[in-house]
């Protein structure tokens, strides 16, 4: 999969001259297939197998941002989502039903609504400036810097949702305004005081993008995070993943590779 894929360059002295000169098509064919219905979307075309396959063949390329995650001791090249709290557990407890296909993720879904977890985790990021580059981020057992703008809040937190790609999956609208390559993440928050009825029809939205103007629904933009879990229990959800736990942190990296996908309509 693409996440085998871009930790094995990740893992090359020469992974950014490699990203550089690649370009990064998907066919989408498993359960989610958010990456393909990413681009299908930022190209303003139907998502299908033959929809993408037709991209391809096209040969028409755009820039688009992936990003890099440290954990304590291992860092990440990612492509798609960062989930914890709700996400991630539907996500990866959903795995015992894989059976089932896409219809896994409503019916744990609903199971983990109906047994609402809330995990308190400390929530630090960088607002986008208007100069796009990569930011450098200190070791994470070291203090954030202080005077370069980072915004820090302590919280119990539901749902943790970090994405630069528009679909999480074909039938996940999660995060609408994204684009493929703006240069920041979109995080998608909703703290602990969201009641279990509100935190349902926040659910229902997501496949159409409703929900981005619910009550109890926050979007974040920053070209850099950290977030620092205080209560165990949920996972680090990286591209659909199970990887280190703990405290985890992440920045842009802008423009970094090419990706089929219709330039005219991508930003």
């Amino acid at each position: 999969v693409v996440y085998e894929v871009m930790q094995g360059i990740h893992s090359r002295p020469d992974s950014k001259e490699i990203l550089k000169n690649i370009k990064l098509g998907m066919i989408g064919a498993g359960t989610s297939n958010g990456l393909s219905a990413s681009l299908a979307h930022a190209s303003e075309e139907h998502f299908s197998p033959l929809d993408s396959t037709f991209m391809i063949a096209k040969g028409q390329t755009a820039w688009m941002d992936l990003s890099l995650y440290q954990t304590t001791t291992k860092s990440y090249l990612s492509f798609l989502t960062f989930s914890w709290g709700i996400i991630a557990d539907i996500d990866i407890e959903s795995e015992a039903i894989r059976f089932m296909g896409f219809l896994r993720m409503d019916i744990w879904g609903a199971w983990r609504i109906l047994n609402l977890r809330k995990y308190g985790a400390k929530f630090s990021y960088l607002p986008p400036s208007n100069e796009r580059k990569e930011i450098e981020l200190p070791p994470l057992n070291e203090p954030l810097p202080e005077n370069e703008g980072w915004i820090t809040s302590e919280d119990d937190f539901i749902l943790f949702w970090s994405s630069q790609v528009t679909h999480a999956g074909e039938q996940m609208f999660h995060a609408p305004n994204c684009k493929i390559n703006d240069g920041v993440f979109h995080i998608f928050i909703v703290r602990g005081n969201v009641s279990r009825f509100r935190m349902a029809l926040i659910a229902l939205a997501m496949d159409h993008g409703g929900h981005i103007n619910m009550p109890g629904v926050e979007f974040i933009e920053c070209c850099a995070y950290r977030l620092e879990p205080k209560t165990p229990g949920s996972f680090n959800d990286l591209d659909g993943e199970v990887i280190e736990s703990g405290p985890i942190q992440a920045a842009v990296l802008p423009s970094a590779i090419r990706s089929y996908c219709n330039p005219s309509s991508s930003t």
